[in-house]
C-alpha cells in the first residue's frame, strides 16, 4: 500500500508539469515502450500468436499457446519478424494487424482480447507518445502500405477484398495526414493524454488478482515517464506554432487541481485500486 501511495502522489504532480510544458523545453524525452511490447520476454512471439487466435475466435488453440507461455516453451517462429515467403494475403493481414497493436498496450487493454485468454502482462506498459514515437508509428504504416500494395485485390476472395480495402483505407488515411501529424490538441478538458490515462487505469485495467495489482503498480510507475513524453510533444508542437487555446489549458489545470485532493487516499487512481 505504501508503494501505491508514493506512486499515486507523484502522478498528478507530474500532471501539473504536463499542463505547463513551455517552461520545460530542456527536458529530455523518456524513451519508454518504443520497442514492441513483450520484447523483454524470451517467448514474446507466443503472445502475438495467442492474440491472433483470440481475434479469430479460436480460443481453444489460443489457450494452448498460453499454456506454452506459462511453461516457458519458446514454440514456433516469430510472426512479427519473419518474412512472408508464401505470399499468403491472410498471413499479411495478420502481420498488419500485429503491426497496429504491438506498440499500443493501452489499446490492447481496452479491447480485452488478451484478457479473454488469461494474459495480462501487457498491462505493465504504456504507449510511447513522444514525437519520435509518433514518427516511428507513421514509418511503420508506410512500410505496411508498401507490403499491401504488392498484392492485387482482383485475385482475392470477397472476404479478403473487404479486409484489403479496410487496411488500404486506414493506411492511406494515416499517411496522407502526415503533414498534420502533430496538429491534434493532446491536452484538453474533454479528451487527450490525461483522459486516456484516467480511462486506462479506472475502466480497462483488471484488478482481480495479486498479479493484476502488481501490473497496476508497475504501470502507474510509468505515468511520470509518459507525461515527460507529453511535455516533449507539446514543446515540439509549440515550435511548430500549434498551441492549444488558452481556455483549454486553463480548464485542464483547474480539472487537475480538483483531482489532487489533500489526502492521497482520495486520489481517483488510489480509490479505484481500493475498490
Amino acid at each position: 500500500m505504501n508503494i501505491l501511495k508514493q506512486v499515486s502522489a507523484s502522478i498528478f504532480t507530474a500532471s501539473l508539469l504536463c499542463c505547463l510544458p513551455y517552461t520545460h523545453t530542456k527536458q529530455k524525452t523518456i524513451q519508454n515502450n518504443r520497442d514492441i511490447i513483450f520484447s523483454d520476454k524470451p517467448n514474446s512471439h507466443l503472445y502475438w500468436q495467442a492474440l491472433l487466435l483470440a481475434a479469430k475466435k479460436k480460443k481453444e488453440e489460443a489457450l494452448k499457446i498460453v499454456a506454452l507461455i506459462k511453461s516457458g516453451n519458446n514454440g514456433s517462429p516469430d510472426l512479427l519478424s519473419k518474412e512472408d515467403e508464401s505470399k499468403n494475403i491472410d498471413a499479411l493481414f495478420d502481420k498488419l494487424f500485429l503491426s497496429e497493436v504491438c506498440r499500443d498496450p493501452q489499446r490492447l487493454s481496452s479491447i480485452g482480447l488478451f484478457e479473454s485468454i488469461g494474459i495480462y502482462d501487457h498491462n505493465a506498459y504504456l504507449n510511447n507518445i513522444s514525437p519520435q514515437g509518433m514518427l516511428l508509428e507513421l514509418e511503420k504504416k508506410e512500410a505496411s502500405l508498401k507490403l499491401l500494395l504488392e498484392y492485387s485485390a482482383e485475385d482475392l476472395s470477397p472476404e479478403q477484398k473487404i479486409s484489403y480495402k479496410i487496411f488500404l483505407w486506414d493506411l492511406n488515411h494515416a499517411i496522407q495526414g502526415k503533414k498534420f501529424l502533430f496538429h491534434d490538441y493532446h491536452i484538453s478538458h474533454m479528451f487527450g493524454i490525461l483522459y486516456d490515462l484516467t480511462q486506462i487505469f479506472t475502466q480497462f485495467h483488471s484488478l482481480k488478482t495479486v498479479d493484476h495489482v502488481d501490473l497496476y503498480i508497475t504501470r502507474l510507475s510509468k505515468v511520470p515517464g509518459q507525461l515527460m513524453q507529453c511535455i516533449t510533444l507539446l514543446t515540439h508542437q509549440k515550435e511548430l506554432c500549434i498551441i492549444p487555446p488558452a481556455f483549454t489549458l486553463s480548464k485542464v489545470i483547474n480539472l487537475i487541481k480538483k483531482l489532487v485532493p489533500d489526502a492521497v487516499e482520495k486520489n481517483i487512481f488510489y480509490s479505484h485500486f481500493l475498490n
